[in-house]
């Protein structure tokens, strides 16, 4: 989450969060770990997030991607569409999703050095099989594996955006397991907020991650300018008005009883992050000389 923390923060809370010094010993710890938590998730053999082609991987990788609360999901992700998906899979069409993600992958090191060492870091396997109406994502129970499937209308810019929102999540998924971000009591509660990126109502766990992903955006697009024809993510102005609105209504719950230390920490560094976007907006515009 470098939009909310830097990049010798985040290294020091992943090695913190694994146990492991963050140089070549680092991804071994990290499997180690991974495996530890989550058997079921196989794990590439060599120290970088592997392209998935094989379509047993793809099938088994996928079933962890199963959503159980479809009343949240755009397009459902349950045992029927997948096997639908498997029925109707072209390999050419995964080979272009691939080669599309392989690029976004390359570019990311032009773009943001300091993400790509931390995306190498954290990211295992990616698959990119198609379903129509469903653009891929990661979940927190298969931290490390990325479903990259972009629409045809997708820039290669969007694609890059895009593994850097699943970046933000899967740094998110690492650091709430092990510090978690919520009260027990509260863990297990439905309790509604408004999205960032969805910009609507949506259960506060997911609430979290659209502001990582939000404040994770916002600070790459500064770094980035070179970033063109977006159009899978919300415009800048309207992502920093919408992560706004979030932090706000976030801030309206008892969060004093909803999160825990660390979570009342993350959510004091996003509330610090706006707060310099927005200054720096401000200045802009005087600049400009707009009220």
């Amino acid at each position: 989450m470098l939009g909310l923390y830097d990049e010798a923060q985040c290294v020091a809370r992943l090695e913190n969060e694994v146990g492991a010094p963050f140089d070549e010993s680092f991804y071994s710890a990290y499997h180690a770990w991974l495996a530890a938590i989550q058997p079921q998730v196989t794990l590439p053999r060599r120290a970088a997030p592997e392209f998935v082609t094989d379509e047993a991987d793809e099938r088994a990788l996928l079933n962890l991607f199963l959503y159980e609360d479809e009343r949240d999901a755009k397009t459902p992700v349950n045992g029927v569409s997948v096997a639908q998906m498997f029925e109707e899979r072209d390999p050419e069409d995964v080979a272009r999703n691939i080669a599309r993600a392989r690029t976004a992958y390359e570019t990311l090191a032009d773009y943001s050095p300091a993400r790509r060492r931390l995306f190498d870091a954290v990211v295992t396997r990616i698959i990119s099989t198609g379903l129509r109406g469903v653009s891929g994502g990661s979940a927190n129970s298969c931290i490390g594996v990325l479903w990259i499937n972009p629409p045809k209308k997708a820039s290669p810019d969007d694609v890059v955006e895009f593994i850097v929102h699943e970046l933000a999540h899967t740094l998110g998924y690492i650091d709430e397991t092990a510090t978690p971000h919520f009260q027990s009591e509260a863990f297990g509660q439905v309790i509604p907020a408004f999205s960032a990126v969805r910009c609507q109502q949506r259960p506060l766990y997911h609430v979290m991650h659209s502001l990582f992903v939000g404040c994770e955006l916002l600070a790459f697009r500064k770094e980035q300018p070179r970033l063109k024809d977006l159009r899978l993510h919300p415009g800048t102005v309207q992502l920093r008005t919408s992560c706004a609105a979030s932090l706000a209504s976030v801030m309206d719950l008892p969060v004093e009883r909803i999160f825990t230390e660390r979570g009342l920490d993350v959510v004091s560094a996003i509330g610090r992050f706006l707060a310099r976007e927005k200054a720096a907006a401000d200045r802009t515009l005087a600049a400009a000389g707009v009220s």
